[in-house]
């Protein structure tokens, strides 16, 4: 499938919403509020994008190089970290007698399924080690390559911000990015609850993506002030947005680029909806 044809259908998109969301045929949709069909179209307009080879291409990167991370910490490090989460667990006195008793009533003394759960809880580690530097090398290095592509493509009216927000948006990175994993060591015992993990890996996932990508899609187009306003304004749906591409983590093959996919979603998300946004900021002004 070509480039072109590809440009041909996302432009059509845009049409359909332009169409569909404009009051009347005198108004635009510059104007207008596209609203929760908007998010939609952003995942669908992402995933179509992947069929282009240079986009495609470029979404590899981040995960390949986090996929060798996690294996290289599989492959060396497997042993010494079951080990120390295993003594770690015997530690904990309570827990190791309470195990111990349940198993006992088995005829069993616990030991294999300790080790099994320390070998599960290390290889649970790496894989969220791998999405959160696959999500901290998307918004370093994916998002900043491909918001100008995308930018000139579908929306050149869009001007660049004559100061760029690097730092202000690495520190966001950093600050959510450490948050995220306070809340899943706080988290991490109940894992081991049935179903619980899915749950709270999609709100988390959720958390940091919403968090991290608007802020760096952002950086060179607004103002430090108009991210907040814009982040306000717009949190129901990014957060909308977070859980519905959040939930790509969990089919098989798609996982993998899941964070590049929820990237994407978000630039054409905000570059489709930063006309509107700021349409009415101004008209809200004259006011």
């Amino acid at each position: 499938m070509s480039s072109g044809f590809i440009d041909f259908l996302l432009s059509r998109k845009s049409d359909k919403v332009t169409r569909r969301f404009c009051l009347n045929s005198k108004e635009s949709l510059s104007s207008q509020n596209p609203g929760i069909v908007s998010v939609l179209f952003s995942i669908q307009k992402a995933l179509l994008s992947l069929t282009q080879p240079g986009i495609f291409l470029r979404v590899l990167v981040p995960f390949l190089f986090s996929l060798f991370i996690g294996l290289f910490c599989l492959i060396f490090f497997w042993t010494d970290f079951t080990h120390w989460i295993l003594n770690s667990i015997n530690s904990i006195e309570w827990f190791a007698q309470s195990f111990t008793w349940i198993f006992s009533l088995f005829g069993s003394d616990g030991s294999s399924f300790m080790i099994f759960m320390a070998g599960f809880l290390f290889f649970l580690n790496v894989l969220i080690a791998i999405y959160v530097i696959t999500v901290i090398l998307t918004s370093i290095i994916l998002v900043p390559l491909l918001v100008p592509v995308l930018r000139n493509r579908y929306h050149p009216e869009l001007p660049l911000h004559t100061e760029s927000n690097l730092k202000s948006s690495i520190k966001n990175s950093i600050k959510a990015t450490v948050l995220f994993l306070i809340l899943i060591l706080l988290c991490s015992p109940l894992f081991l609850i049935p179903g619980v993990p899915i749950f709270i890996s999609l709100i988390l996932n959720a958390y940091l993506s919403q968090k991290i990508f608007p802020f760096d899609v952002l950086q060179d187009l607004a103002s430090a002030e108009e991210i907040k306003a814009f982040q306000k304004e717009h949190r129901i749906r990014l957060w909308i947005l977070a859980i519905s591409t959040g939930l790509l983590i969990y089919i098989p093959l798609v996982n993998f680029l899941a964070p590049s996919i929820m990237a994407l979603s978000f630039i054409f998300y905000i570059l489709d909806n930063l006309g509107h946004f700021r349409a009415r900021r101004s008209k809200d002004q004259k006011i």
